[in-house]
């Protein structure tokens, strides 16, 4: 799926001055799904191109089901984390119930690091997603406390 997706990611670049992140939203429709959007971003540097082993993503499903579901997926090197948010709060456990199942589906290639999920507040949009990259980040980076 990276191999293709990575030739539209490229291919994106009138959306570097606009934004931080490149993001390319792809409107899906599939037998029960009623809707679904996949959200893919890379971090908007100049002439710095799509690394497939970092990467940023978010799926969106509206299900009969649970309602609307979001995978906020982020891919660093050979590692996965992965944040589920459901609209029917029934369904959580299911979600946490099936990791096991998850980590085996990535197969030898990745591994799951991290599995949460939570009830679904806010459908995400082209710009509560880069708004979420941003705090994931600055997470990441960690904070520098320095005292004289």
């Amino acid at each position: 799926m990276l191999e293709k997706l990575t030739p539209l990611l490229t291919q994106s670049k009138f959306l570097e001055g606009v934004t931080r992140f490149i993001s390319l939203h792809i409107p899906y429709n599939y037998d029960s799904y009623k809707a679904a959007e996949l959200y893919v971003y890379k971090r908007n540097r100049k002439g710095a191109k799509l690394d497939p082993e970092n990467l940023s993503a978010v799926l969106g499903l509206k299900t009969e089901e649970m309602g609307r579901v979001e995978a906020h997926i982020k891919l660093k090197k050979r590692s996965v984390s992965i944040k589920f948010k459901v609209e029917r709060e029934s369904a959580l456990p299911m979600f946490l119930e099936k990791s096991a199942e998850l980590a085996n589906a990535l197969g030898k290639d990745f591994s799951l690091a991290k599995l949460s999920a939570e009830r679904l507040i806010e459908k995400t949009t082209l710009e509560t997603a880069e708004a979420n990259l941003n705090f994931i980040i600055k997470a990441e980076a960690g904070s520098f406390d320095f005292r004289v």
